[in-house]
């Protein structure tokens, strides 16, 4: 009994427990979900040290941390208040969450990928005075758990992501295609699957480790796809957009296909060639027909993509040359110069052929580009697209989107927005963007990305 008077006598005189900060947040919400969240339990005008930690598909983890100032309330508000330090600066709901960076060097991935079921993600707080608070939050990708199909079949090689719903539910679907060097899509295929599509994420080159891939993943196909991006037929894509329309569970009448650089390029191609597409997404495209590319990254004066058993025509990669060179002149001293003034300056050097006529689609177009992008440097002719649409009085919708200080990689938002600089510059040129830019250009465009699957 005295032992406990002595316990109880302790806490009393303290004025605190080992866990007297509230943290307010809800347990439960989806991965690219804006929510807010505040500690409670501090003294007015009190620090308060603030970290999150989580962990990828691979089980290495990710942290942010920074330190806030209570309020007269002894209340953080991440809605309204700016850490005095930490992993990001300004006012920002969401931005421990996007700051985050892995914790070791030897992380596995360029850019954060989250385990299957979403992220888990763990907040300790401990205030000056040494109270403290902890709390678990769940970041879902969906209502459903979400399941993964290898797929090698009549020729189409790829990963089908589908919530687990009952088998004879009918979803409508979307065809992601992959940028270069290939890489299996993982990331925006499951957090789309998780809004209630089925996404099918086809591979059209060979990925590095494609044999090892192959025999872990029984995709004997794999080794059947070309190792380079020179004439590769676009018909590979009407193929997989066939597949995914014959299946049962999927709406037949058309899917969307979207795409990712070098992906993007072919989504906006299969736009202009191809059948069954309701909704056209091109995400840092290039906006144009492209020279091809060889193993070591290099272009070459060779098209990229055939149709029927013909090349198609490109901008060859001296001409490319030229645009960018002209599209940096013309920023140069008016880095504020609107992107329709910077299309004026160097249409007239892209040629007509090398043009994606992505009207024939007669499907909703949104194109995405971070203004920063130094891998592609598409922004300027991805608006040379939209323009294009204006100028024949396209009446579809379409709209292109970008953004300042965001670089090559960005889509789902609300997750780290951290790149592998280093690493994504030795398969090619530097990403591009800050952090802070690529995690803007996601909270806004995902959005639009939802909205235009829908119409």
């Amino acid at each position: 009994m005295k032992a406990i008077f002595i316990v109880l006598a302790y806490f009393y005189l303290s004025g605190c427990s080992t866990y007297d900060l509230k943290i307010d947040a809800p347990d439960n919400s989806r991965i690219d979900e804006k929510i807010i969240l505040s500690i409670h339990g501090s003294e007015s005008g009190e620090k308060v040290e603030v970290q999150f930690q989580t962990a990828d598909n691979n089980g290495d983890l990710w942290q942010s941390r920074a330190t806030f100032s209570a309020n007269e309330n002894g209340i953080v508000d991440f809605g309204s208040a700016a850490p005095q330090s930490g992993s990001y600066s300004g006012v920002d709901p969401m931005g421990m969450f996007w700051s985050m960076e892995p914790i070791e060097d030897n992380h596995q991935t360029i850019t954060y990928q989250p385990p299957e079921s979403g992220m888990e993600v763990d907040i300790s707080v401990q205030s000056e005075s040494g109270a403290r608070g902890r709390a678990t939050i769940s970041r879902s990708v969906g209502e459903h758990s979400i399941q993964i199909d290898w797929v090698s079949e009549n020729g189409v090689v790829g990963a089908l992501f589908s919530p687990e719903t009952d088998s004879d539910t009918v979803l409508p679907g979307i065809i992601l295609l992959h940028g270069r060097p290939a890489s299996f899509l993982y990331t925006e295929p499951l957090v789309l699957a998780g809004h209630g599509y089925r996404v099918f994420a086809p591979m059209y080159l060979q990925p590095p480790r494609a044999r090892q891939i192959a025999a872990a993943l029984e995709l004997d196909g794999l080794l059947d796809l070309p190792v380079t991006l020179e004439a590769r037929p676009i018909e590979y894509v009407q193929d997989a957009i066939d597949w995914l329309r014959a299946r049962p569970d999927v709406a037949s009448e058309s899917v969307a296909v979207g795409g990712f650089s070098a992906g993007a390029e072919l989504a906006l191609i299969a736009g202009e060639y191809l059948d069954g597409i309701n909704t056209i997404i091109s995400w840092n495209g290039p906006g144009v027909k492209s020279a091809a590319f060889v193993d070591d990254g290099r272009r070459v004066d060779e098209s990229a993509w055939s149709f029927e058993g013909n090349p198609l025509p490109y901008l060859r990669a001296g001409q490319m040359d030229v645009v960018e060179t002209a599209i940096n002149n013309s920023q140069r001293g008016d880095s504020d110069m609107d992107l329709v003034t910077i299309w004026e300056h160097v249409s007239n050097m892209v040629p007509e052929q090398a043009r994606i006529q992505v009207d024939k689609a007669n499907a909703p177009v949104l194109l995405i580009s971070g203004k920063d992008d130094l891998m592609v440097k598409g922004f300027v002719l991805q608006e040379g697209v939209n323009q294009s649409l204006k100028d024949i009085g396209y009446d579809r919708p379409h709209e292109h989107l970008a953004y300042q200080d965001a670089g090559h990689w960005f889509s789902v938002p609300y997750i780290p927005a951290w790149v592998d600089v280093g690493r994504a510059a030795s398969i090619g040129r530097p990403p591009g963007g800050t952090m802070e830019g690529n995690a803007a250009a996601a909270a806004d465009s995902w959005p639009n990305v939802l909205k235009y699957l829908q119409k």
